[in-house]
């Protein structure tokens, strides 16, 4: 069986993989379980073999592939093609999980959607989102109202992530202070854009002094690694992306219209994307990728591994 995650909701898709995995877990032991990410995959061959394995001492077995629809690699694709067109063992559970959405109309995903398995997640929003909101304040025995809700999603928005970050922070301080709309306000931050930007900049000047500090200044206000990951990673795609279509000679309008992103994010970063050279930061993404397939796969901290990697993007 294989099921599809997918969509621009990385929180969502964390949160329904951690559920599958803990209730695998929970009956099956932990070698059972295999993760990894597209770029790790060399070939068709090794794929279909990986699909068509055992393990030693029987079970079911869970493979967690990330970003293999998304990975550019043809034969990778093709191996998965092939596998699924042969039969997969009744003893094992594929789930592929995509980080962005893609074209339905390929014969692969239409193959994988047989049954409907393809599950996408987009941003939740409006009453939608107010309940998750609730459902993970509770989780974190934070006791708050739907007025102090709606003023931190005022602030976060349909950042999940963000919101999850922000709800911890209070939750620790409403253990022993009350909270009030002023408190909301001083806790949750509102600049966690401009200070990466800031610290983009400082990875741009090779000022690695300067990158540590302000990552670590992050960290002691409370920000979630994981949470700034999944903003850098957006940040760097979103350099790559605007810096490519300014080389096409496309105007501050077109690439508004063509990324769909917001006026003032897109002039903010076409300043930026002249601090980069396009092949260094198709680099430092696949970098990311790298650090991001650890983090998932728990080989590295996630504060450690992201420290580390920016210290070696500022050299």
């Amino acid at each position: 069986m294989i099921y599809l995650l997918y969509g621009p909701d990385t929180f969502l898709i964390r949160e329904k993989l951690n559920r599958i995995r803990e209730k695998f877990l929970a009956s099956q032991p932990a070698f059972n379980l295999t993760q990894l990410n597209a770029s790790q995959l060399k070939s068709a061959d090794e794929l279909v073999a990986l699909l068509g394995g055992s393990t030693l001492l029987g079970g079911k077995r869970l493979l967690v592939l990330f970003d293999l629809l998304n990975s550019g690699e043809d034969t990778v694709k093709e191996g998965l093609n092939k596998a699924i067109r042969q039969g997969l063992p009744d003893d094992l559970v594929v789930i592929l999980c995509e980080n962005l959405d893609f074209d339905k109309r390929q014969s692969l995903f239409k193959l994988l959607n047989k049954p409907k398995t393809a599950q996408f997640f987009s941003p939740l929003t409006g009453s939608s989102l107010l309940r998750f909101a609730k459902t993970l304040a509770e989780k974190k025995n934070l006791t708050i109202d739907d007025t102090h809700l709606r003023q931190i999603l005022s602030i976060t928005g349909t950042d999940l992530w963000r919101l999850d970050n922000e709800l911890t922070k209070l939750a620790s301080y409403c253990k022993t202070h009350p909270l009030s709309p002023i408190v909301i306000q001083e806790l949750v931050t509102t600049n966690l854009e401009s200070n990466l930007f800031t610290l983009m900049d400082a990875v741009a000047s090779h000022d690695a002094a300067l990158v540590n500090k302000l990552f670590n200044d992050l960290l002691n206000h409370g920000e979630d690694p994981i949470g700034l990951l999944a903003i850098l990673t957006f940040q760097l795609h979103n350099l790559i992306l605007i810096k490519s279509l300014s080389a096409k000679r496309l105007s501050v309008g077109e690439i508004i219209r063509e990324t769909g992103l917001h006026p003032y994010a897109v002039s903010n970063t076409l300043k930026q994307t002249n601090r980069f050279s396009l092949d260094w930061l198709n680099s430092a993404y696949k970098q990311l990728m790298s650090v991001d397939q650890q983090i998932k796969t728990g080989v590295m901290n996630p504060a450690d591994a992201l420290d580390q990697l920016l210290v070696s993007f500022s050299h």
